[in-house]
């Protein structure tokens, strides 16, 4: 049994509830961000949107055995974050007036949509009990700082990732209090795995920057993609989103992966999609000028039905997990190895469609058009 048994096997202690669009939109570009900087440290990984947590990150994507728990937060109050605003109860807040005090009325961040079993940090930390031989580091996710009742010291104003041991020792002892109220049967030791990752990027303009940060990955890792940023930008956080829709509960590690996750696998799979947009524009002349020699003059219509293919051809290497549309391009590719004799450029595409027909059993879902589009994309 690995983390990802462990997973489905659990199920959710509370589902989410309504959250503020500024969190949601905010809450899908840092998960792309993390993702990116995985693939950056170049170890295996599989990424879970919204199951568990907010974001959940696994050590592999194959017998993945730790789990580390992000819960992202936002909050444009002034002064940042207040102690009491991790460590109290949220309710949904209504128009009734009442007399008596609630939690809610000390709390002053975006979260007001949400109705709560448990407060911020109980939340994270209760996974330690949950998946007691999985879990291994919480992580609190903030575009805001911490404000004084947590912190002191310009240092740690200043930085990006805190420890729950870096918090003022009056924070550490009334969270701790606060954690045990909810929790009695927690153990001290988990505090340890607790990390604030804070104002790491701004609620105003956190899109562009993790398209800056998506660019100077293509740009250092896909060097000769020739690929707007913006469109993969689209792409990825379209398919973030769809996870974070996905609202039926997973009863196997099959639907887990398939309906909630990124693994690195697929990501590869993705980034080779991309890798193919060398001299993309070349490629669209040079099967012009291949279909202007070699078919007849009247063939004007043909030529432009073809050609016009290659826009659904980006599409389809664009588009994240498209298994069917990568088998039959690596199909193509190998046909074009097993296949020699003295042709021209469009007799070869002709001999290799003939033989794709035969040897692929899914070329009824594409016209001969896009098959003879993509084999010319190949070959040029």
């Amino acid at each position: 049994m690995n983390a990802f048994d462990s997973i489905v096997a659990k199920k959710p202690r509370e589902n989410a509830g309504a959250m503020a669009a500024n969190r949601f939109a905010y809450q899908l570009d840092w998960g792309l961000k993390r993702l990116l900087e995985l693939e950056e440290e170049g170890k295996p990984y599989t990424v879970i949107f919204d199951y568990q947590d907010d974001i959940l990150v696994l050590d592999s994507d194959e017998d993945p055995q730790y789990i580390d728990f992000y819960q992202v937060k936002t909050n444009t109050a002034a002064g940042g974050w207040k102690k009491n605003q991790l460590t109290q109860v949220n309710k949904k807040k209504t128009n009734e007036k009442s007399s008596e005090p609630t939690l809610f009325d000390e709390v002053d961040a975006d979260e007001v949509e949400e109705d709560e079993k448990y407060s911020k940090i109980t939340k994270l930390l209760i996974h330690s009990l949950d998946f007691p031989t999985e879990a291994r580091d919480f992580f609190f996710v903030t575009n805001a700082n911490f404000g004084g009742t947590l912190i002191k010291g310009a240092k740690l104003n200043r930085a990006k990732e805190l420890d729950f041991a870096d918090l003022i020792e009056k924070a550490r002892v009334e969270i701790k209090q606060r954690v045990k109220e909810e929790l009695p049967e927690i153990d001290d030791g988990v505090f340890g795995y607790l990390h604030f990752i804070k104002n790491q990027m701004s609620i105003d303009d956190h899109e562009a920057t993790v398209i800056g940060f998506l660019t100077n990955f293509i740009n250092k890792h896909l060097p000769k993609a020739k690929v707007s940023v913006k469109p993969v930008y689209d792409t990825l956080i379209g398919e973030i989103r769809k996870r974070n829709d996905y609202e039926t509960e997973p009863n196997s590690v099959k639907d887990l992966l398939k309906h909630k996750a990124f693994t690195k696998t697929q990501f590869h799979q993705f980034l080779k999609g991309l890798e193919t947009f060398e001299n993309y524009e070349v490629k669209r002349t040079a099967i012009q000028n291949v279909l202007g020699r070699y078919l007849p003059n009247n063939a004007a219509a043909k030529r432009r039905s073809i050609l016009k293919n290659i826009d659904a051809i980006k599409e389809n290497f664009l588009a994240y997990d498209n298994h069917e549309f990568l088998r039959l391009y690596k199909t193509i590719d190998l046909l074009f190895d097993e296949t020699t004799g003295d042709y021209n450029e469009w007799k070869w595409a002709q001999e290799i469609l003939t033989r794709l027909k035969c040897e692929y059993n899914f070329t009824e879902m594409h016209s001969d058009d896009f098959l003879i589009c993509l084999i010319l994309y190949e070959m040029c």
